[in-house]
Formats: C-alpha cells, structure tokens, sequence
C-alpha cells in the first residue's frame, strides 16, 4: 500500500488545525445545502457510483439533493471532493496516488471542502461508506434493511479518518451479503457491481472462488 508522504501529512495536519480555527461548517441545514459532490470527468466507474451512492444517502438522512458536478464546478469551501485528482492535490500539495487496486482510503478536510479518495477500483467508494458510517450514522444492516436517520443539520469543524484493510480478499460466502450493493456497503471485494453501463460490471479487488472452506 502507497501511503501518503511525510510532506502530505504534515500539510494536511496544519490545514486541518487552521481548519478548526475558523468555526464549524454546515453540510445541511433544513432540508437545504450549498455543497457540491464534486469529481472528474474522467473519474472511474466505481467513483462515479461512490457520488450517487454519497447523493443518495446524503438526501435521505437531510432531504438535501447536492449535485454532482466536474472539477471546475462548486463553490470553493462548498465541496465534497471524490477521488485523487488536481483539485485535491491542490488543495493537499505531496498527495501521493494509490495503485487501484489499494483500498485503503481517507477522507478529511480543509477548510470548508471535504474530500475522500483512495485506490480507484474501490477505496474512494469505501471512503464515502465509511463518511456515511460514522459521521452521518447511516447503517446497512441486511441487503433489505437500512437506516438514514433523519437529521435537520449537520456540520463539522475537523475531520481525519484513515483505514488499510487487514485483508486483503473479503467473501462472507453467504447468500445474505451477495446483492452487489449490500456487499460493497459490507466492504466485501470478490462480488462484482452492476455498471453503469448496460452489460457490464464494476469488478471487485480480489477474485472469487467457486468454493472454500
């Protein structure tokens, strides 16, 4: 796994302390917000799905619809930042790009922009799971049982979270946690996810066997 460089840690360390100089940033406030999911046009699948998936869950704990726009749109301090891109090396100078295939992932912020990336397959996505885990208090509890928990605001002064999976192939093997999406929200790699394209399928990061035991 590529971690990010002493450079990048130490910048983000002192922007997240100026961050938590400047007071508290709302996300939402009822029913309404000024953010933008934002990502590149060249983004790949998995991270294009990662901002419905944030959209999604994002409009249903607040009833707030933030869209999703390219690098060149928002509002600066106004931002979800998915995926490694120039804007968040901009922001994050040192940034270090993971392989895709790492999952590892972060998410932080600076200032009021908020920004989550990790390897292209799957760690941006995991990021935005893990963002709606714990701060937001979303649960996915079986492939039909889910909770937003319905918030009137919601806003934050300083974020840091990092994650590296202990392992690296992840398969319950049990026909509960095999809906595509259900298994991603459950971090497991062996089980492809529709994509977004007709036909076709967003591959996990590990290969699934026929059997084990």
């Amino acid at each position: 796994m590529k971690k990010n460089s002493l450079f990048a840690i130490l910048m983000a360390t002192v922007l997240l302390t100026l961050s938590s100089c400047t007071g508290s940033h709302t996300l939402f406030s009822n029913g309404k917000s000024d953010y933008s999911i934002v990502i590149s046009p060249s983004a790949p699948e998995s991270e294009q799905l990662a901002a419905r998936e944030l959209q999604e869950w994002i409009q249903k704990v607040s009833g707030a619809e933030l869209p999703i726009v390219g690098l060149d749109g928002g509002q600066e301090g106004r931002r979800i930042i998915l995926g490694y891109n120039e804007l968040l090396t901009s922001l994050l100078p040192g940034t270090e790009e993971q392989k895709a295939t790492d999952e590892s992932f972060t998410y932080c912020n600076v200032g009021g922009d908020l920004l989550a990336w990790g390897g292209a397959n799957r760690g941006t996505l995991y990021a935005v799971y893990s963002l709606l885990e714990r701060e937001l208090g979303c649960r996915w509890y079986t492939r039909k049982v889910s909770l937003a928990p319905e918030m009137k605001e919601w806003s934050f002064k300083t974020l840091f979270h990092q994650e590296a999976p202990a392992l690296r192939m992840r398969d319950n093997n049990y026909i509960g946690v095999s809906e595509p999406h259900f298994a991603a929200r459950m971090r497991n790699n062996t089980i492809p996810l529709p994509s977004l394209t007709e036909g076709k399928t967003i591959f996990g990061t590990s290969e699934r066997y026929w059997n084990c035991h």
